[in-house]
């Protein structure tokens, strides 16, 4: 068994075992060692073997005196200069770690995984500045040690101002004798050729012209894998890239934190505030206080140990208090850490100084995003104006592989774009320096108003839930521009995008929102176009309607009827006639609401537009069940349905399936009720109306009240109670009256306290698993 060279160790163990005709797990059973460590001594990634470990591979493999020799020899080998070391090379004892690591499990055993693949030879751990990555590059380097041979070399490149350094700091740090520049990567590689180690190259996103040398190093050194750290790839063939993200932050529902005690970027804090402060800890006072400051600073392990550092002279209230400018209080650092490490801002300059001219201007345009955006968006926004539209793409691709910009992973395959809060208060402080925001800030309001007024026409048609998907992700950026036309008293602008936007907010739930951006929109002193006006009176009238304001809508839909008669537009003037007949009927105006709808439904048959009719049948069919005429009400709401199939309206559809659910309930068609309610349940759902889910929910209580299912009923009734609590809504008057009936007969079959906790209950019920009630 003689090869042209001195076998190695791996090479030699695996031919005798296949001579043997042993797999791995046969050797490893004969042996009692596991296949893991089989494999690593096949693979050379695991240091020479112990003498016993030998003595039983020896008598596993039933080898011979002369077999034994050689494969002793292969585990001790020799170069022509002599032994190689027998003693690993010592690290920096900066690069010890430091305290446990939090969080990074999951990247920790894939990154491990991967440096113990032969395939593997460069792993780059990528991430913006402060996430970790040096940290859990420490942290790795510690648990494979013992699978190299030679151990692990740490090399730190932050301090190097050139690339033409990357060789001999290497090989300086090797213990190497120093040389020229170019002898020292030839005397580097011939070193590391015979070397099975793991080197570990930190901090190379300024230095990444010196990815050639890690790729000669690839090439040459079969036995060396190397783990980079950085916050750009380096573009080599065969780069193992490995993203690190920030720390998982606590999440927020319905305005609370959940989950706090079992997030790691709290963990993190929590750890660092006793390193500072041995009696702090989490407690129910500053729970909600300590989750909302690693929130804040987006789980950036970095910044959450900066803050926490000041827990000795802010506790956790007033320090989340002043981390609305998070780089102005996170100004201190741990002393042995590099000067650009030791304050937030200097980190992210750090990462901004390597970009170009081009990506530090799309850098800060980008900063008036408030949330995600679309390549569509940035291309409008940040490029029209500029040299840079046509290369917009291009730009963003280095600002994502620069770890500044993250790109967002969509179901349609779109790509959008985010970045972290702290990235983007330090691109919008650049963006103020080099001559202000607020030619971004209006295009941005432009991009957002036109999509909001396409979207519109969409929010009535079989296309509305992609539209109200759309716009739902979009929210924070719509927010954003209403924001700044309030601020910049462009009123015109602002009543057009809110305008546009009721039926959102309105199907959505977001009621509260919509009225209070419309409140301070209207009170604006700048004229605007009576049109707009007018669009916006109805907008408001709409959302203060359905949350219960029933006054305040009445005098706004006046007041846009009255503009309405004064344009002139029989078309606009019907829809308002049939908002106040709304209005008239959770007033119990019946005959003013009667002689309203009437009128409305007379103009919009004269001017022939039939997609309105449906919407005023429902509403007229509504009122004439709540007078006592069935007959007519499901002749009226029947015609509505069809209307609303026929244009795939589904927020239509589902309106006139409710009623429809109401109406058979009330003739005691429960058969039908069911039908009816299910379908439209799923509709609603569909959409995101949360005041369609609970008017659901609670004719669906009536069907189970009447065949005796009396708990379940109240559970549906808790879950509808809460569900408008949450996100507003008025009931109409037969609402009102079915819902009263229902509690009494409810509470009186069940008894009181069994009555409380089943609306208790159903207070706590997923919505998901009510809505499944009634479809089931």
């Amino acid at each position: 068994m003689t090869t042209g060279g001195p076998p190695r160790f791996g090479e030699l163990l695996r031919q005798f075992r296949l001579s043997a005709t042993l797999s791995q797990e046969a050797l490893a059973e004969r042996a009692g060692l596991s296949v893991d460590a089989v494999r690593a001594l096949e693979r050379g990634r695991r240091s020479s073997p112990r003498p016993d470990t030998l003595a039983m591979l020896f008598d596993a493999l039933d080898l011979g005196p002369d077999d034994r020799q050689q494969l002793v020899a292969a585990a001790n080998p020799t170069s022509k200069n002599g032994p190689r070391p027998a003693s690993r090379p010592v690290r920096p004892s900066r690069t010890q770690a430091l305290g446990p690591l939090f969080g990074r499990e999951r990247e920790q055993m894939a990154i491990t995984d991967l440096l113990l693949r032969d395939d593997a030879r460069v792993v780059t751990l990528l991430g913006p500045g402060g996430v970790g990555k040096t940290r859990l590059a420490t942290a790795i380097a510690d648990a494979v040690e013992s699978e190299f041979r030679h151990g692990i070399i740490f090399v730190d490149l932050a301090p190097l101002r050139t690339a033409t350094l990357v060789g001999p700091t290497i090989a300086q740090v090797l213990g190497l004798r120093e040389v020229g520049v170019n002898d020292a990567e030839h005397v580097l590689l011939e070193f590391l050729s015979v070397q099975q180690l793991l080197l570990v190259l930190d901090n190379f996103e300024h230095v990444t012209a010196a990815a050639g040398l890690v790729g000669d190093i690839r090439d040459r050194c079969p036995s060396v894998t190397m783990l980079v750290t950085s916050r750009v790839p380096l573009q080599l063939r065969g780069e193992q890239r490995v993203p690190l993200q920030p720390l998982a932050i606590p999440s927020r529902r319905d305005g609370q934190y959940r989950d706090v005690e079992a997030s790691a970027a709290v963990h993190l804090f929590v750890a660092r505030a006793q390193s500072v402060q041995p009696s702090f800890e989490l407690t129910p006072t500053n729970l909600d206080d300590v989750a909302a400051i690693c929130a804040r600073l987006d789980g950036l392990p970095l910044a959450i140990e900066m803050a926490a550092a000041r827990i000795g002279l802010l506790p956790p209230k007033a320090l989340r208090k002043r981390l609305t400018s998070r780089l102005n209080v996170l100004t201190g650092g741990l002393r042995d850490l590099p000067p650009r490490q030791r304050t937030l801002r200097a980190t992210i300059d750090w990462s901004y100084g390597l970009l170009s001219e081009a990506e530090q201007r799309l850098f800060r345009g980008l900063s008036v995003f408030a949330a995600e955006w679309s390549l569509d968006a940035a291309e409008i926004v940040c490029g029209n104006e500029t040299e840079d539209a046509p290369f917009v793409l291009d730009l963003l691709e280095g600002l994502v592989d620069g770890s500044l910009v993250r790109l967002v992973e969509t179901e349609d395959g779109e790509p959008r774009y985010t970045m972290l809060e702290t990235m983007r208060e330090f691109a919008s402080e650049r963006a103020r320096e080099v001559g202000g925001t607020d030619g971004l800030s209006r295009r941005h309001a432009g991009y957002y108003l036109d999509l909001a007024e396409t979207a519109e026409d969409h929010l009535v048609s079989a296309e509305q839930t992609d539209w109200l998907n759309r716009l739902e992700r979009e929210h924070d950026n719509l927010r954003a521009a209403l924001g700044w036309t309030v601020q910049s008293e462009e009123a015109e602008t602002g009543l057009r995008l809110a305008g546009a936007l009721w039926r959102f907010w309105w199907q959505r739930g977001y009621l509260s929102e919509g009225i209070a951006w419309f409140d301070q929109l209207l009170k604006q002193p700048q004229a605007v176009s009576t049109v707009v006006r007018a669009r916006a009176l109805n907008g408001a009238g709409n959302l203060n309607w359905t949350r219960g304001d029933l006054e305040k809508a009445w005098r706004l839909h006046t007041e846009c009827l009255a503009l309405r008669r004064e344009l002139g537009d029989e078309a606009e003037i019907a829809k308002s006639l049939n908002n106040l007949g709304l209005v008239a009927t959770y007033l119990e105006r019946e005959s003013d609401a009667v002689a309203h709808f009437e009128e409305s439904l007379e103009m919009h048959r004269r001017i022939g537009h039939q997609r309105p009719i449906a919407g005023v049948l429902v509403n007229l069919g509504e009122l004439v069940m709540q007078l006592g005429d069935l007959g007519r009400a499901d002749e009226l709401i029947q015609e509505s349905l069809r209307l609303y199939r026929e244009f795939g309206d589904p927020r239509g559809t589902a309106d006139s399936l409710h009623n429809l659910g109401g109406l058979a309930g009330d003739l005691r068609q429960f058969g039908r009720a069911r039908t009816y309610l299910a379908e439209s349940v799923a509709l609603y759902a569909e959409v995101g109306d949360q005041h369609g889910i609970a008017s659901c929910l609670q004719d669906y209580a009536a069907v189970l009240v009447a065949s005796g299912a009396f708990e379940r009923a109240v559970w549906l009734l808790g879950c509808a109670t809460h569900i408008r609590a949450t996100f507003g809504g008025r009931m109409t008057p037969v609402e009102l009256a079915r819902y009263e009936r229902l509690i009494d007969t409810t509470r009186n079959t069940l008894g009181s306290d069994a009555f409380d906790g089943a609306m208790a209950y159903g207070a706590t019920l997923p919505i998901d698993e009510a809505r499944a009630m009634v479809c089931a």
